[in-house]
């Protein structure tokens, strides 16, 4: 799939520079803030002004990026006191950077965030172990709320653990590289211009392709194969009207392709008024409820 689409592109990471509100840390070379979408309490960017790589950076660079980091330590651990940090940082687009600066990710650690972190930081990169910071909980399914036996059998704390929904959506593309969207009606409650097909894993679903392959044929009556993972974020606090306390939700973004000749049909009952297909690049500007990286992420889809 590719366009020849013209590409405006516009980096928010030098944006972000430029707006004071956003700041927290601010040197000659680099600045700092804390992650629209935290891995742990105080997870805590630091970025680089200008386009560069980690191995490009000048001696002065080099210098002051030591500073920063040391300054970002100071204000984190004056506010969250954590116990120690995860450092890390994706040098390269295929290490999995998606905006052109260097950033560097102070990720604070508490003690009994994971049952056994030996082992469980950068030998999670290519998936060798479980992920280094995840809820105790296993994900719960459509209208499945916890009871007090299932609770005391997974070891959860209601007064410090935290209920986790599992959402599941796809980025389905055209041969013309285009991705397909939901346009919401303007009174269904929506938060945004577009939505993306998928929904929540249910009890009768196998795994969660099966489930991404069953909440779309649900939604616009088309089977899709070749399901690819995307990325995943964390929301921590949503309401649902079945529970008065805020929950969170994990969601789990896939890419797939539709071939021309499939027929699209949304559900007669949905509460949505249509669809449409738009550039990668306009879907990244709409989502502004997602992270920054995976918004750039889905950007960077228009030049594949």
């Amino acid at each position: 799939m590719s366009n020849n689409k013209t590409k405006n592109w516009e980096c928010l990471f030098c944006n972000y520079s430029k707006n004071p509100e956003k700041k927290i840390l601010d040197t000659k070379h680099f600045y700092g803030f804390y992650d629209d979408q935290p891995i742990t309490k105080g997870h805590f960017l630091v970025i680089s002004k200008r386009h560069t790589t980690f191995f490009k950076l000048n001696s002065a660079e080099q210098k002051e990026l030591h500073h920063a980091l040391l300054k970002a330590h100071e204000i984190i651990n004056n506010k969250y006191h954590p116990d120690t940090y995860n450092i890390v940082s994706n040098d390269g687009e295929l290490a999995g950077r998606t905006v052109p600066h260097i950033s560097i990710h102070l990720i604070p650690r508490y003690k009994g965030d994971v049952d056994n972190p030996i082992g469980t930081g950068v030998r999670t990169i290519l998936g060798i172990y479980s992920a280094p910071v995840k809820p105790k909980l296993p994900y719960l399914y459509e209208n499945e709320f916890l009871t007090e036996a299932k609770l005391k059998k997974l070891r959860y704390n209601p007064t410090t653990d935290k209920k986790f929904f599992l959402g599941l959506k796809v980025i389905i593309r055209n041969d013309e590289g285009k991705v397909f969207v939901i346009v919401p009606k303007k009174d269904a409650g929506f938060v945004g211009k577009f939505d993306l097909p998928g929904g929540r894993c249910e009890h009768r679903d196998k795994d969660e392709v099966v489930a991404v392959q069953r909440e779309v044929f649900e939604e616009i009556g088309v089977y899709i194969k070749n399901i690819t993972p995307f990325d995943t974020f964390i929301v921590w606090d949503i309401s649902f009207n079945a529970d008065p306390q805020p929950i969170g939700l994990i969601l789990k973004l896939y890419t797939a392709y539709l071939p021309p000749d499939k027929p699209i049909s949304l559900k007669k009952e949905t509460k949505d008024s249509g669809f449409k297909w738009i550039w990668p690049s306009e879907l990244a500007d709409s989502l502004t409820q997602f992270p920054l990286q995976i918004r750039e992420k889905i950007r960077h889809l228009e030049n594949r």
